[in-house]
């Protein structure tokens, strides 16, 4: 008789179960809601900046050597466009330092409008003379080893025109000017354009005198030679020292005291 319960024992006991379950009451396992899900391999990474790229490299290329003039007259109008532009450092490097030296220590300084006169070639260097409107005439002696080169200024001399207050001294200065082709310092011994060309109409002598005697307030002064030359001119007593002193060229002869 107990053989026979046994079976049905047991299907009680697995139909018991099964409703325990339907009730809720099943073995628990970890929630949900706690399981950290872990990224798939696959996923696409977040994208990342990338740092800037460095700025390239310049290297400045290194300042250009001067250039200097080629020609003598080119180099001599450098030295003056130097000088009166007070470039006191462009002035040493196209000539020597003792030039440097004497053409800044030129009180004034004199006008500096310059006109090309000549250059003229003897020995190596090249003189070349400009005159400016005073009649004053500078001449740089420019090397010609040196053209293109720094330092080819090795010399310089300066002419200035004077006004001796001796009428005498005053009309001789004003003869040599004639002499030379100076113009520009006739015309400023003169006191006008007409006296210039007057004299410029004439050949100037080779050698001549000069005498003067003062009658009222006025210098009478003669220039002569024994070819025949024979002028007079005019320089106002209180004019004398000054610029524009001559005046009234003639031809003639003056009084024997002055002879």
């Amino acid at each position: 008789m107990a053989r026979h319960l046994r079976p049905a024992l047991l299907a009680c006991l697995v139909t018991a179960a099964l409703a325990l379950t339907g009730c809720g009451l099943d073995v628990q396992g970890p929630n949900p809601s706690d399981v950290v899900p872990t990224p798939s391999a696959s996923a696409t990474p977040e994208p990342t900046t990338a740092p800037p790229a460095a700025a390239p490299t310049t290297t400045s290329a290194p300042p250009a050597a001067p250039a200097y003039p080629t020609t003598a007259r080119a180099y001599a109008e450098a030295v003056l466009a130097a000088w009166k532009q007070k470039l006191i450092n462009k002035i040493g490097d196209l000539t020597t330092a003792q030039v440097q030296d004497q053409i800044i220590s030129i009180p004034g300084p004199p006008n500096q409008t310059w006109t090309y006169q000549r250059c003229d070639g003897t020995a190596g260097s090249s003189y070349c003379a400009f005159v400016n409107a005073d009649g004053d005439v500078i001449t740089l002696r420019i090397s010609t080893a040196l053209l293109g080169k720094a330092h080819a200024a090795t010399e310089v001399k300066l002419d200035q025109t004077e006004y001796s207050s001796d009428a005498k001294q005053y009309v001789q200065a004003f003869v040599e000017a004639w002499r030379n082709g100076n113009t520009k310092r006739m015309l400023a011994l003169s006191a006008e354009q007409s006296v210039v060309d007057f004299f410029t109409h004439y050949t100037p002598p080779e050698t001549y005198q000069v005498c003067s005697r003062l009658v009222g307030s006025v210098w009478r002064v003669r220039i002569y030679n024994n070819a025949g030359v024979n002028y007079r001119v005019l320089v106002a007593d209180a004019s004398r020292g000054k610029p524009h002193a001559i005046s009234g060229p003639t031809i003639g002869q003056l009084p024997p005291e002055c002879s």
